[in-house]
């Protein structure tokens, strides 16, 4: 009983390493609302600060606001040497080809992978917009549906707390 449980817990511990061998750290890009002074700089410094600590990238948001993220990512490829960025997409206002054609150009150029975050909704001057989904704290989908100007649109689906479809509603 006691040899089992010595191999339980040499597994467990391997596993563990595993898990931490694979496990990646992304930092978060400044957002140009929060530093618009010296804002390149800015993105710099912190690029550099996020590689000397072992991040593997760094989340660069798309919010709509004044910068554009693939401009943002070449200012972060180009001040790291191994630093990744994580462009958060959203499909609603960028066409899935100009997204992979931006990938490929940035890796290409730099030999670097860049990683995605494919956000399903966002914000258009301040209100709800595009494709969202709601998920409650066991993270079971409660709600799945489109905004347009702010206000639901379109067919909305809810769920019980199971996850079972439990009426659709059209806005």
């Amino acid at each position: 009983m006691a040899t089992n449980l010595a191999l339980a817990n040499d597994a467990a511990h391997l596993n563990g390493q595993k898990a931490a061998a694979s496990l990646q750290v992304f930092s978060t890009c400044p957002s140009s609302v929060t530093a618009p002074d010296d804002y390149v700089r800015k993105i710099g410094d912190v690029a550099r600060w996020s590689e000397a600590a072992g991040c593997s990238g760094i989340l660069v948001y798309t919010d709509n606001s004044l910068v554009d993220p693939w401009l943002v990512s070449q200012v972060i490829v180009q001040n790291t040497h191994s630093l990744c960025p994580l462009v958060a997409v959203q499909p609603v206002y960028m066409h899935p080809y100009a997204v992979a054609k931006m990938v490929s150009t940035l890796a290409f150029l730099h030999g670097r992978r860049v990683f995605l975050n494919m956000v399903a909704g966002g914000f258009k001057n301040g209100k709800q917009e595009g494709l969202w989904k709601r998920y409650g704290e066991n993270g079971v989908l409660c709600d799945a549906g489109k905004y347009v100007d702010g206000k639901k649109a379109g067919v909305w689906k809810y769920y019980d707390p199971g996850g079972k479809l439990r009426r659709p509603k059209t806005y």
